[in-house]
């Protein structure tokens, strides 16, 4: 037989949170950016006075956009004084999120200092390039007829309208989708029961004191079984193991490769709770002899085992005789149901559990109810076997079961935070452009009200002309979110469908929001007497 060592793979969620949210980051600074353009560009024909008297006394359409870029970068310097202050302030919450000690100190006075002075330039000159080539392209002489308008800004308005809705609609699918996700992969059958399994890991490798530990522990109040072993939830080391089968064999391989072979007391599987698929166990009352500590006289396979092993039945593999470790041939013993040890983003991994009285984890079923009193005992018990133990790790399964998905919730927080930022932004955006197109048509407003318009009339009407671009936001942010989802979601061997319910709830919420906020102005103008409107100027 030969083995062959395998290291854990640290994780990289705390990495990919980071990753993930400089692109969020970058979308909302997008929405932010749409949103100035949006404005500017409507409130263009107010401006168009002023600018055509700046023409009538010399001044060229270059020193114009200089002047309203200018402008726009003025504000985007204000607001990145008011970013970095609130950034201080959320500090300890976005640690929090990210699972990570930041300090601000590289951006203030560090090697970042250089991109949060460029920030405000960039951030300027993007929102304001389009707002001041419309304001300076008007015509003196169309301003002084009123007839002043502003060139292709409704087309590019409602371009931007499309994306912002799009990019909040496309986060909040990103995050009912991760939530369902990580709920799932932690519902999902793990092939033992995690509830109520205290863990003590890393203890220091030494048989006599660790038989000392189990039975002490088995014998405090509140405690239901204990077990020693060399594999853990949530811990990825081990080694795989090469070896060849028998020749009378009944599997169709002579030669087993990737099989994961681990340490277990004769208890392990009665302590997790394991469903025996195959066979009948360990005999009954049967404990390891000292041989067993170099040769297991038995061993347990999972099914995943069983089957890269060539036994086409789980039934097929009880009672083979396998040279696993020197002349003396281990017995399998039964086949167990699949036990997933490490995260969903890896397949079920074929196990084999040698019966040995080892190991370096001590796992301990605990009765329901208050257990607080019994892990204090069970505590004093290890601190007082192991005085040396360094690294020992105490928790309940369940936790380093969680653990494994921390990068996960974090995304989800990450999405829900940034996702509702994202559609704030947008109505923002959009409740600015209905007051303007309100106050521009109060007029127009006042004449259908004369004639016999109700407010609900007048509501529809102006609802659908900003509905519209929520809408298609939809057919863009649904295809588009799709596929990162699906290319999120391929990590997991154990992963959900992306439901068509979640995309639809994510635009009518965007759609609702958004008919809010353009029901507040066209009630409110609608509302007004007709007479006041006929005389609006």
């Amino acid at each position: 037989m030969g083995i062959k060592a395998i290291g854990s793979n640290g994780p990289g969620g705390d990495v990919d949170t980071l990753r993930i949210l400089a692109g969020v980051a970058l979308l909302i600074l997008g929405v932010a950016i749409a949103n100035y353009t949006n404005m500017a560009t409507a409130q263009a024909i107010s401006r168009a006075r002023e600018v055509g008297i700046r023409k009538l006394v010399g001044a060229r359409r270059r020193q114009l956009v200089l002047l309203f870029l200018g402008e726009a970068v003025l504000l985007a310097a204000l607001a990145t004084v008011a970013a970095v202050a609130l950034m201080e302030l959320a500090l300890p919450a976005f640690q929090i999120l990210v699972g990570r000690e930041l300090s601000l100190a590289p951006l203030t006075h560090g090697n970042l200092l250089p991109l949060l002075l460029a920030t405000p330039l960039v951030v300027g000159v993007l929102g304001g390039f389009y707002p001041a080539l419309v304001l300076s392209g008007y015509r003196p002489g169309e301003i002084l007829k009123g007839r002043a308008q502003a060139p292709g800004a409704g087309w590019v308005r409602a371009v931007l309208v499309v994306a912002q809705f799009a990019v909040s609609i496309a986060l909040m699918v990103a995050t009912l989708t991760v939530q369902r996700q990580v709920a799932h992969v932690q519902a999902v059958g793990l092939g033992y029961q995690p509830a109520n399994l205290y863990l003590f890991s890393n203890l220091p490798t030494d048989t006599a004191r660790a038989a000392t530990l189990k039975a002490e522990v088995a014998r405090l109040p509140g405690v239901v079984a204990a077990s020693l072993s060399t594999l853990v939830p949530a811990d990825p080391s081990g080694s795989i193991s090469v070896f060849d089968l028998p020749a009378d064999t009944r599997s169709t391989l002579r030669r087993a490769e990737g099989i994961h072979p681990f340490a277990a007391d004769e208890d392990f599987f009665a302590t997790y709770g394991a469903h025996l698929v195959a066979g009948k166990g360990l005999p009954h009352d049967w404990k390891p002899a000292e041989g067993d500590q170099k040769a297991p006289r038995y061993a347990i396979l999972t099914e995943t085992a069983a089957r890269r092993m060539g036994y086409k039945r789980p039934e097929d593999a009880v009672g083979e005789r396998l040279l696993v470790n020197g002349e003396t041939p281990t017995e399998v013993a039964g086949v167990v149901a699949d036990m997933r040890f490490s995260s969903a983003r890896e397949s079920d991994r074929p196990l084999m559990f040698l019966i040995k009285p080892n190991g370096q984890h001590l796992t301990v079923r605990l009765a329901a109810g208050d257990q607080r009193a019994t892990v204090k005992a069970l505590n004093a018990v290890v601190d007082r076997l192991y005085p040396d133990a360094e690294y020992l790790r105490r928790a309940f399964v369940d936790e380093r079961i969680e653990s494994l998905y921390q990068s996960e919730e974090r995304q989800a927080w990450v999405f829900a935070a940034f996702g509702g930022l994202a559609i704030v932004l947008a109505n923002l955006g959009l409740f600015g452009l209905t007051a303007l197109t309100a106050a521009r048509r109060t007029k127009e407003i006042g004449m259908r009200r004369v004639v016999g318009a109700r407010v609900g009339d007048i509501l529809r009407l102006l609802a659908w002309q900003f509905t519209r671009p929520v809408l298609l936001a939809n057919l863009v942010a649904w295809p588009v979110t799709w596929w990162g989802l699906h290319q999120w979601l391929m990590q997991f061997t154990v992963r959900v469908d992306q439901a068509p319910l979640t995309f639809m709830a994510a635009g009518a919420l965007a759609l609702a929001v958004a008919l809010a906020t353009v029901a507040v102005h066209v009630i409110r103008v609608a509302s007004a007497p007709p007479v006041g409107a006929l005389r609006y100027e």
